[in-house]
């Protein structure tokens, strides 16, 4: 692209020309930061983070409380990361926070909730688990005018949440549902699934159910994984669906806390054999531990969707409760306008380097310090 004069005499002085260039440089960067052709993920986050807290206006959020997380197991790397998650970014807006591992078990859940509130913390977080595991918990909060928030997958929706956060789990699914189908081709055949009766598992399967109606798949084996002893469960569970069914073509977990146990169940009871001359085992989330999976091609695929940025979505909204009485509206994929998750397909071919991510579409974490930062002076 080159200058034109505005008159028909080249009269401008070297200044003025220079004063030209140099608006047309800026002018051009700011076009290609405005289209996001050549800004990195980092600076559109950025740029996005500070148009949403300039959009709500300076507030003041209170610092130094003590919130709780009610963690479902916290054996699980799934579960770990989404903690982990968790605590940096309530650290990060000025927060203290006390955990209670629920250890997949219900009654604990549901002590958990109780005891998060008796603690007096002033605002309670749950890691994937349904109202109705933890309703008396959630009724007292909300008589105390103590915000609840779930995180890490959407679950039932309920009056009693303030806000109820995780990523478009239907899309996971459809894009998993995708691939399995392709990859297979038209002939299909029988898949065995690992489903799970929470909100998200139900979304995730829906996606399977939706890509092979009409075609030559069908599900042939379901079973449910126990959180309360995944490990043995799940590997009798497995073994046995791929016993009745050897001519498998594909195995569906819909709840990735049990892939370890499953994939190690499915090696050896195919004999160590690997897609195609085993199962397609397919599941959700490129957690470290399951990265290190599909290197070993226990695993063939993931849909991944960046589940912990759901701490980074609820603890922004329970900041705009405290500061506006106005939480995020469920179920929160995007905020102020920002996409929150992606949803690339993780396999052999596209991993990252062993004990790394994989990388940020969206980067969330530099959306909310940068809002977080103009929006309630936050360093």
């Amino acid at each position: 692209m080159g200058l034109r004069e505005s008159t028909p005499r080249l009269r401008l002085r070297r200044t003025t020309v220079a004063g030209v260039l140099a608006m047309s440089i800026l002018g051009l960067a700011a076009m290609g930061a405005k289209a996001g052709s050549t800004a990195t993920p980092a600076q559109r986050a950025a740029s996005a983070g500070t148009a949403a807290a300039t959009k709500l206006g300076k507030a003041t959020v209170p610092s130094g409380i003590t919130v709780g997380l009610n963690q479902i197991v916290g054996a699980f790397p799934q579960a770990q990361r989404i903690q982990n998650e968790f605590t940096t970014a309530a650290k990060a807006i000025g927060w203290k926070v006390v955990v209670c591992d629920a250890q997949g078990d219900p009654t604990k859940m549901a002590n958990c909730e109780t005891s998060l509130l008796n603690q007096g913390v002033k605002a309670v977080f749950s890691i994937g688990e349904e109202s109705s595991l933890i309703a008396a918990g959630l009724q007292q909060a909300k008589a105390k005018g103590i915000p609840t928030f779930n995180i890490g997958g959407q679950v039932s929706p309920s009056p009693l949440f303030t806000g109820n956060y995780g990523p478009n789990e239907s899309k996971a699914g459809a894009v998993l549902g995708a691939y399995v189908v392709k990859t297979i081709g038209p002939a299909g055949g029988k898949v065995l699934l690992s489903d799970y009766p929470a909100l998200y598992g139900k979304l995730r399967t829906g996606g399977l159910k939706n890509a092979i109606k009409g075609t030559n798949f069908k599900i042939a084996a379901t079973t449910q994984p126990d959180f309360a002893n995944v490990v043995v469960s799940t590997r009798q569970q497995v073994t046995s669906m791929v016993q009745q069914n050897p001519d498998a073509k594909v195995y569906w977990l819909s709840v990735e806390a049990a892939i370890q146990p499953a994939a190690q169940a499915m090696s050896a009871a195919t004999g160590g054999k690997h897609y195609p001359d085993a199962p397609l085992v397919v599941t959700f989330h490129a957690d470290l531990s399951t990265l290190d999976l599909i290197r070993q091609g226990l695993v063939d695929a993931v849909s991944e969707n960046q589940y912990p940025a759901s701490a980074w979505v609820a603890v922004d909204s329970a900041a705009e409760y405290f500061a506006r009485k106005q939480a995020t509206p469920s179920p929160g994929y995007q905020v102020g306008g920002f996409p929150i998750y992606s949803y690339p397909i993780i396999t052999k071919q596209n991993l990252p380097p062993a004990g790394k991510y994989v990388p940020l579409t969206n980067d969330y974490f530099v959306f909310f310090k940068t809002k977080w930062k103009k929006e309630f002076g936050i360093k």
